[in-house]
């Protein structure tokens, strides 16, 4: 339960950051 967690947690943050830098650099 822990080890699929982990990797969870940081795999939302990084894609959250990507999508955010493609947005910014648009606008």
């Amino acid at each position: 339960a822990v080890a699929p967690e982990a990797p969870a947690a940081p795999a939302a943050p990084a894609a959250e950051p990507a999508a955010d830098a493609p947005t910014d650099e648009p606008a």
